[in-house]
């Protein structure tokens, strides 16, 4: 694919997302942001975020497609796609999803017909009624999401009516969900080993603050009990608690002392809403930034989490009422073992 140079000529400063969807509207503004993010758009030879500010006499290098192709209207089965399933019943699916996989392609694959592998594909590879529900031909049956690199456990309808039923429990909040999150401990209270030993005996802790999207910096989500400091701010609630502890090697310095190891905790969450990254968000806000995690960390342990691979937050049980019967379903995948 040739790439294509144009030269921002204009005394007044705009943000590069906004300028490249007037000057090509056929597309989005939200493609040219995936663009950008994905180092498909460079200014000045440079990596930008969308809300870089063009000045006169930049120059913008759009490495691909800017003709408008067609558009897809259906989702192509990928049997490749590898994910268990747990449970099969008439009207639904459990199935643990592994990290790595993202559940549905965006908005920019679509446009842009560059479909990654998915759960979706996946999902109509295997079950090819699953095509008809939902309410997007790019979300079969997917009634709600996990992270990319979160894994464990979701719920798939199989009918348009079961869809309906579960979207409905979902905004009603009648799924009880349970998370398993592996956290960095700067948490300013100190672990007991009585709540740890015994951690039935041990109540949840509450975090309820406001979720939003960052003004700084549009591809995060922040939390503050002041809803003016967010974007499209929403309250939520995470109940957690420390099940385990032990210690991960980590190079850090603190001031001119050097560390070695860091301690780091099994931590029990479970989110009374559904806002994005909620368990990540508000586990970083109280000092439990996920291990592994690239986007909601801190300076000091930034390094140790190149380490791994992905973050270790795993959608680890699922409680709900379906027609009368009560259901309940565990992960068997094992984020981490604890001694």
């Amino acid at each position: 694919m040739l790439s294509k140079k144009i030269v921002f000529k204009n005394q007044s400063t705009e943000r590069v997302d906004s300028y490249l969807a007037k000057k090509y509207p056929s597309f989005s503004r939200r493609y040219f942001q995936n663009a950008l993010k994905n180092k498909k758009i460079l200014v000045n030879q440079e990596e930008k975020s969308p809300s870089y500010k063009l000045k006169n006499g930049d120059s913008i290098e759009i490495n691909l497609s800017l003709k408008k192709p067609a558009s897809i209207q259906k989702l192509p089965p990928n049997d490749k796609v590898s994910f268990s399933v747990v449970a099969k019943y008439p009207d639904f699916l459990i199935i643990d999803k592994p990290a790595g996989l993202t559940v549905h392609p965006s908005i920019f694959d679509i446009q842009n017909h560059s479909l990654p592998p998915t759960l979706a594909g996946g999902l109509i590879a295997k079950f090819p009624e699953l095509e008809n529900v939902g309410e997007d031909f790019s979300r079969p049956g997917i009634v709600h999401r996990l992270d990319k690199e979160t894994f464990g456990l979701m719920i798939v309808p199989r009918t348009q009516e079961a869809f309906l039923e579960f979207k409905k429990m979902f905004r009603h909040h009648q799924i009880k969900k349970t998370y398993l999150a592996l956290s960095w401990n700067f948490s300013k209270q100190k672990t007991r080993n009585k709540s740890i030993l015994s951690p039935e005996k041990h109540p949840y802790k509450i975090i309820k603050s406001y979720i939003g999207k960052s003004k700084a910096d549009h591809t995060k989500q922040v939390t503050s009990t002041n809803p003016a400091r967010l974007i499209n701010p929403k309250e939520a609630l995470t109940l957690y608690k420390i099940i385990a502890k032990k210690e991960l090697p980590c190079f850090y310095k603190v001031g001119k002392l050097k560390k070695h190891k860091k301690e780091v905790l099994l931590v029990k969450a479970q989110p009374q809403t559904g806002r994005k990254h909620q368990i990540r968000v508000h586990l970083s806000s109280v000092g439990l930034p996920l291990v592994g995690d690239k986007k909601y960390t801190n300076k000091i342990i930034k390094n140790c989490n190149k380490n791994f691979p992905h973050h270790f937050l795993q959608a680890q049980k699922l409680e709900f009422d379906y027609r009368g019967k009560k259901y309940s379903f565990t992960s068997k995948q094992k984020p981490v073992e604890f001694d």
